[in-house]
């Protein structure tokens, strides 16, 4: 997000557009994390490529991934790589841990 933000920064330097130019970044970067979720979907799926992935998981996927990004990446603007990884150690916590134990056996 940091080197997104910063080239949008010198792009959008004559229109005063630095909180532009971070949120540019954090889309970006949100995107990116998003997609970095792919490789670990198509194993858990058993797809060999991406087009092998329902759609609707795809849009699960990135929704979801992209909502946390965008998260992560203004706790990152705010508090620094601490604020954005407990972002995403919670994000964890609730998808990974909670969630299973609070939804009924199938």
């Amino acid at each position: 997000m940091g080197l997104w933000a910063l080239l949008f920064n010198l792009l959008l330097r004559r229109w005063n557009g630095q909180q532009a130019a971070l949120w540019i970044g954090n889309a970006l970067a949100a995107l990116a994390f998003s997609a970095g979720h792919l490789p670990s979907a198509m194993i858990l799926l058993g797809a060999a490529t991406p087009a092998q992935i329902p759609p609707l998981i795809l849009v699960e996927l990135f929704l979801l991934n992209t909502l946390a990004g965008l998260v992560a990446g203004e706790r990152y603007a705010r508090d620094g790589l601490v604020g954005a990884v407990g972002v995403h150690f919670w994000a964890d916590v609730v998808w990974h841990v909670l969630w299973p134990a609070l939804s009924p056996a199938v």
